[in-house]
């Protein structure tokens, strides 16, 4: 019986361990993000479906300058997809254009509250400079003119680089003094380099995060 009573103590301790949040530790770890949008466009003439899919993965690492203030350098991993589809009455096309990208930034993150709460909450600022392969495969088939199968197929790559501004900002969950489980709410601007184009993202995030040190 004894025995029995201590299992529930020994399994809730660690939720009500306090984190560390001190000058002098270290933060690894890393957060993602995922999207997914469908648009459909009807006419007389024509159906259109777009589907757009998007990940960011975002490992790294930073130092405590100050209690409760962290800076380092991330990694961010990332892909896009967007499918785009007509079905026309004389023809059908398909877009497939894949975006992949791969960088290096840095981040200055603070967290509001005090070490001693086990529910706490962080706002981030963070700029990674990333590089992007861009390839689209468009296929077109229909009748001609005289009645006649017509097929088309065009295929580009380009490449480009990024410079991404991200303001961030969420709740966390200590689950024990070491490890803390955050969701993020964030805004992304992304300027071209070279080229008078500017990306624009909303994001809803989650990541884990482990504090080495005293």
């Amino acid at each position: 019986m004894k025995i029995t009573a201590y299992v529930p103590l020994l399994l809730f301790t660690p939720l009500l361990s306090t984190a560390q949040l001190s000058k002098g530790q270290w933060m690894v770890g890393g957060s993602a993000d995922f999207n997914h949008t469908t648009t459909n466009n009807k006419t007389i003439n024509f159906d259109q479906h777009i589907e757009q899919t998007g990940y960011n993965l975002f490992p790294g690492a930073g130092y405590f300058f100050m209690d409760r203030f962290v800076a380092g350098l991330r990694t961010n991993l990332s892909n896009s997809k967007t499918e785009d589809k007509i079905d026309g009455t004389y023809y059908r096309t398909s877009d497939i254009t894949t975006a992949p990208g791969a960088g290096i930034g840095a981040f200055a993150r603070y967290y509001v509250f005090k070490p001693k709460n086990k529910f706490n909450a962080f706002a981030e600022a963070a700029y990674s400079y990333n590089s992007v392969k861009e390839t689209s495969d468009w296929r077109q088939g229909g009748i001609g003119y005289n009645g006649t199968p017509t097929s088309n197929v065009y295929i580009t790559e380009s490449k480009y680089k990024v410079n991404y501004y991200s303001l961030t900002a969420g709740p966390v969950i200590f689950i024990s003094s070491k490890v803390s489980f955050e969701l993020s709410v964030g805004y992304t601007l992304g300027k071209v380099t070279n080229q008078d184009q500017t990306i624009d993202r909303i994001a809803i995030g989650t990541g884990f995060q482990v504090f080495l040190g005293k």
